[in-house]
């Protein structure tokens, strides 16, 4: 390795230091989709089949994978926030040693630009499984550029059954493939076939063909959002400015579309129009273009500075002033996040276990009563990992059913329901949406005790109901 070489690794290794750093310092419980992940990868710990034993809306491999993680540590909070992280800094390299061929500049800026985003640092401090995802389908991106087609597609294939928003890089690297070189397109896709279709085939099997139910029809049946996402996205564009704003350097750089140019913005586009026109838009659909559009702006500000014989000593301080500037920016945003700040958990986790046995079971709100499970030692009663509104909503869980079930079948004694209070009423999350489960609670149960957090002028309240 060249002197040259060793002083962009070394450059990196001071940006993925500083990123970890800034994400253990900010790890923390979270109202979020993380709880439920964690929640499952203790229970696959314990022996529990996904599919078979709980309902996952996901291919398996999130969860197994936090599964290692508690075999070896145990419930460890700030390794499972982590593990995020770490997929965060190996796509951030991914990107490093692609713009590496470029020029070292090139590469800090394109890795910098990703990691200092503000939506990168806050989806990796709240994992949904797509920073995870994103790693993977950047190196099946990456093995694709380097001629090995077959691990390409067994990359991207292991991406997909993380999170099935892979499928989009997979089927434009194919695409692009069956146009270039058909002999070339076979390799990727015998690659990604071998993979998917076995681990697809495998959970069909053992779950009985839940597997197929809860990963493909669940999400067929979801009602639609009717959330602007034009809107949405056009927020994600001006809080992550500097990446969106480099990366349409790359028109104005006049390349003509080679391959390294092509593939990369086709696959953004892809994941921001599927963003737009997702049932469900949620704005981390949009992560996964990420590093493709870190790759295009840094690409597009070099071939600037090529063009306009800008002095090198010019170029590298005036990209480090936009980039440090912005990361200002992002980092402050970031740091001031705390709508889904969970202050309350510890508190309320300790409270059930002081009243309750280690036989008796709680039940509620998704977002924050796997957590509670977790700090409390106590299970989630007909092992309801994921309860969210929209199993009930799309009919694939009964609702009379389930709730019949919890008043003969489990030792219930805790049902939690979240809730926010504004000048305009009560706004009910999870399972206290659903009008049924109200009505239960109001008929079968009683206040024992709430908890409550002012925040912004609203009142964040988490109302734990006696049901034993």
């Amino acid at each position: 390795m060249t002197d040259s070489r060793k002083l962009g690794w070394a450059a990196f290794a001071v940006i993925a230091t500083l990123f970890i750093a800034i994400q253990a310092s900010h790890a923390r419980y979270s109202v979020s989709d993380e709880n439920t992940y964690f929640k499952m990868g203790e229970a696959i710990s314990k022996g529990e089949t996904p599919y078979r034993d709980f309902f996952y809306a996901h291919p398996p491999m999130q969860a197994y994978l936090y599964a290692i993680v508690f075999k070896i540590f145990g419930f460890n909070f700030l390794i499972l926030k982590l593990a995020s992280t770490i997929a965060t800094v190996i796509t951030a390299m991914i990107i490093f040693r692609l713009l590496l061929e470029k020029s070292q500049t090139a590469a800090v800026a394109g890795s910098s630009i990703f990691l200092f985003s503000y939506s990168t640092m806050l989806f990796t401090n709240l994992p949904t499984g797509t920073a995870i995802t994103t790693m993977l389908a950047t190196t099946g991106y990456y093995l694709f550029t380097k001629g090995k087609y077959t691990l390409s597609g067994a990359m991207l294939a292991i991406a997909a059954l993380t999170g099935l928003l892979a499928l989009i890089a997979a089927a434009i690297t194919a695409g692009f493939l069956l146009l270039k070189k058909f002999s070339s397109f076979k390799k990727f896709a015998a690659g990604f076939i071998a993979i998917f279709l076995t681990v697809n085939v495998i959970f069909t099997i053992i779950s009985g063909g839940s597997y197929l139910q809860d990963t493909y029809t669940y999400h067929f049946l979801k009602p639609a959002d009717t959330t602007d996402k034009t809107d949405v996205m056009w927020r994600m564009a001006k809080t992550n400015a500097l990446l969106f704003g480099a990366a349409l350097t790359i028109i104005l750089a006049g390349n003509k579309l080679r391959q390294n140019i092509a593939i990369p913005a086709t696959t953004a586009i892809a994941y921001i129009g599927y963003a737009i026109i997702s049932k469900t838009g949620f704005n981390y659909y949009t992560f996964p273009a990420f590093p493709f559009l870190a790759l295009l702006g840094a690409t597009g500000a070099e071939e600037l500075a090529r063009k306009t014989k800008i002095r090198k000593i010019a170029v590298i301080t005036a990209i480090a002033a936009i980039i440090l500037t912005s990361t200002y920016f992002s980092y402050r945003s970031f740091a001031a996040y705390d709508y889904q700040n969970f202050t309350e958990a510890e508190e309320i986790a300790a409270y059930i276990k002081e009243h309750t046995t280690a036989s008796e079971t709680i039940f509620g709100d998704d977002s924050t009563t796997p957590l509670i499970s977790l700090l409390s030692g106590r299970e989630i009663a007909l092992n309801f990992i994921d309860s969210n509104n929209l199993r009930f909503r799309t009919g694939l869980t009964d609702t009379a059913e389930t709730i019949q079930k919890l008043k003969t079948e489990t030792n219930l004694k805790y049902f939690i329901i979240r809730k926010i209070e504004t000048n305009r009423g009560a706004l009910i999350y999870g399972v206290g949406f659903i009008t049924e489960f109200r009505q239960f609670l109001s008929e079968s149960c009683k206040i024992e005790k709430t908890f409550s957090t002012e925040w912004n002028g609203l009142t964040r309240k988490y109302e734990i109901y006696d049901c034993g």
